[in-house]
């Protein structure tokens, strides 16, 4: 599991363009292959990468004459676990709470005991 993943950013037109907007083409789990994106993407452009290093070091930007620029972003990653509360030797039952579920069975929400498919005979719409 990468710690930090590699976002690949592509903005259709320069920042003084109101209706400008910013896409995400791409999340790589490393530099390196978010790097090389940006770089097809700039040949694609015709987009000279003269002053561009061609290390894989730090993140790649272009910036093309008609205000569109292409850019690796890193960004870290911080897993999200669901640890079970520990019970003290002082905690009354009332203070203890059950562990956290991702799903509450009793509203339908259980994925293995939601069969629809099966009330359906299988056929999907």
């Amino acid at each position: 599991f990468p710690h930090a993943v590699a976002l690949v950013l592509y903005r259709d037109a320069g920042d003084d363009v109101p209706s400008s907007t910013t896409t995400v083409l791409g999340v790589h789990a490393g530099l390196a292959d978010a790097n090389a994106e940006v770089r097809r993407l700039a040949r694609e452009q015709g987009v000279n990468l003269a002053g561009v290093a061609a290390n894989d070091i730090s993140p790649v930007r272009w910036d093309a004459p008609d205000g569109t620029s292409c850019w690796v972003e890193a960004h870290a990653v911080k897993p999200k676990t669901f640890v079970p509360r520990t019970t003290s030797a002082g905690s009354s039952p009332a203070e203890q709470q059950p562990p956290k579920k991702l799903y509450d069975a009793e509203e339908g929400e259980d994925p293995d005991l939601d069969d629809d498919d099966q009330d359906e005979g299988g056929h999907y719409d």
